[in-house]
C-alpha cells in the first residue's frame, strides 16, 4: 500500500540561464503581478522542456506562445511545443516547503 505523506517526484535543477531568460521576461511586463505570473511561467516551462527531453522528447521553446512577449503580454501563458505531437500547458505548482513557494 502506498503512504500518501510519502512525496513522489523528482527535482529539476534550472540553471543561472533560465533564471535568467524568466528575469527578461519578467522586466517586459508593466505591473508587478505580471511580471511575477510570466516569471513563474517560464520557469515552468523551462523545467517541462528540460524534463521532456532527458526523456527523449524533441521541444521547441521558440515555437511556443510563452516564449513570445506578445503573447505572454495578453494572455496567461504557459505552453510549450513538442514537435510531432503538439503542445502542451506547463504552469507552476505551489508549495510551502519551497523556498519561492514554487515546486
Amino acid at each position: 500500500m502506498i503512504n500518501p505523506s510519502e512525496s513522489f517526484g523528482f527535482i529539476i535543477i534550472l540553471s543561472p540561464e533560465a533564471q535568467s531568460v524568466a528575469e527578461k521576461f519578467q522586466r517586459y511586463q508593466d505591473s508587478i503581478q505580471k511580471g511575477e505570473q510570466v516569471y513563474r511561467n517560464s520557469l515552468a516551462v523551462y523545467a517541462v522542456n528540460l524534463y521532456l527531453q532527458n526523456l527523449g522528447f524533441e521541444t521547441d521553446l521558440e515555437a511556443s506562445n510563452s516564449w513570445d512577449y506578445v503573447w505572454q503580454t495578453l494572455m496567461d501563458t504557459a505552453d510549450l511545443e513538442i514537435k510531432n505531437y503538439g503542445k502542451i500547458e506547463c504552469r507552476p505548482v505551489y508549495n510551502s516547503y519551497s523556498s519561492r513557494g514554487l515546486v
